[in-house]
């Protein structure tokens, strides 16, 4: 599943809908301490000052995921060497116990 179909997906879902998915997710890049980390944290600061629009405008504290979620952060990333592969499979919580 490539980066657009993997955020199109998470998007479609409802925040009170039943998981219907198991996303099995593989992150790979470059060495994760002293090479990626920087560039996570200069990709981030990048979308702060230039995607400011994209933003959320209210509220409190935010997780990245929420803080970023309608940024480019994962085109951003994947540009830079950072790849984030998604395999889906059934979820088990699609059946009702009885």
């Amino acid at each position: 599943m490539a980066t657009s179909d993997m955020e199109d997906h998470l998007k479609s879902s409802a925040p009170d809908a039943i998981p219907d998915t198991r996303l099995v997710t593989k992150v790979s890049g470059p060495e994760p301490g002293y090479v990626i980390t920087p560039i996570c944290l200069v990709q981030a600061a990048l979308c702060i000052l230039e995607e400011t629009d994209s933003l959320p405008s209210t509220g409190g504290v935010y997780t990245s995921g929420g803080a970023f979620e309608d940024t480019n952060i994962i085109t951003r990333l994947h540009d830079r060497g950072l790849k984030f592969s998604v395999i889906e499979e059934q979820s088990p919580f699609h059946q009702k116990i009885a």
